[in-house]
């Protein structure tokens, strides 16, 4: 079951280019990340992460993605 979100709100700046990384085909990309004080995680047990956003181009003519995923 869901749980609450309790981490800050905040509105962030439009994204510049150091903000994107560029994978070519094939590759991968792996972040690790501590959330557990953005979470509530007072109960016992093995929790999975989802997180989605739409997928953002740098170059106006390449190939975008519908959106990318984590399940981290």
């Amino acid at each position: 079951q869901p749980v609450s979100y309790e981490g800050a709100l905040i509105k962030r700046a439009a994204p510049t280019d150091k903000d994107f990384q560029l994978l070519k085909a094939g590759q991968s990309l792996t972040v690790q990340a501590e959330v557990s004080g953005l979470y509530d995680m007072s109960a016992q047990g093995q929790y999975s992460i989802r997180y989605q956003l739409p997928a953002r181009r740098k170059r106006p003519r390449a190939k975008q993605a519908q959106a990318s995923e984590s399940n981290a």
